[in-house]
């Protein structure tokens, strides 16, 4: 089940958990949250589908610690097959989840409209490369360019190469080969400035390359050298 952890002001009762009721079907993968208007919206993926439950934080501080937290899920629908965990991003006028699929491919859903859009299948015809390796959980960048908001997801392919998939097509990247080929998920600062992305390599070195033309990787090695 997914728990929920109570943290009240610093000058009440200590912290506490709750398990959530469980999702229909068998839990994959870890859950996500974002607060809208004073209640967390939760998202779940159960048996390669999405689902969605709300929760006020009244209810939880009312309940005594360890007590079950009823909330209502609901399946979300048109989704794919997802194989990865959900990542939600917050932008004005509407919150955005990302998700990848058994077959690779990225798929953002737009909250305000409840569509999906398969990012992957919007790439020029005859792009290769950018398939996600399986359970690939995309690390999302949002910025703004003339035309409004647009997110630029990165991703461990299946050649385990760290690839970009833009919304602005013309942009969408594979980057430099990394030696030891890419073993984890990407990160990526919040701070415009901070072009770098981090990932593990399959050498269990942390390596890290700007997100700029004609960067290459730098080894940071690990914390033991």
């Amino acid at each position: 089940n997914i728990h929920v952890r109570f943290i009240p002001d610093q000058n009440n009762a200590a912290p506490k958990w709750h398990p959530l009721t469980a999702t229909p079907g068998t839990l994959q993968f870890s859950p996500t949250a974002i607060e809208s208007g004073g209640t967390w919206r939760l998202f779940a993926v159960a048996d390669n589908r999405l689902y969605r439950a709300d929760l006020n934080p009244g209810t939880v501080a009312g309940q005594a610690a360890n007590s079950l937290v009823e909330v209502n899920w609901s399946a979300i629908p048109g989704g794919p097959e997802i194989d990865s965990p959900p990542v939600i991003v917050g932008v004005a006028g509407s919150d955005v989840i990302f998700v990848t699929d058994i077959a690779g491919h990225l798929h953002s859903l737009s909250l305000a409209t409840n569509t999906w859009t398969d990012r992957t299948n919007a790439l020029p015809p005859g792009s290769s490369g950018f398939l996600a390796a399986p359970n690939a959980r995309p690390h999302v960048f949002p910025y703004t360019d003339l035309n409004g908001q647009q997110f630029r997801a990165f991703l461990r392919s299946k050649e385990d190469r760290l690839v970009a998939i833009d919304t602005v097509v013309a942009d969408s990247l594979i980057f430099p080969d990394l030696p030891s080929g890419v073993g984890s998920n990407p990160s990526r600062s919040t701070d415009p400035l901070d072009t770098r992305i981090y990932v593990r390599g399959k050498d269990n070195h942390l390596w890290s390359i700007k997100d700029e033309p004609f960067e290459d990787w730098v080894d940071h090695r690990t914390s033991g050298d």
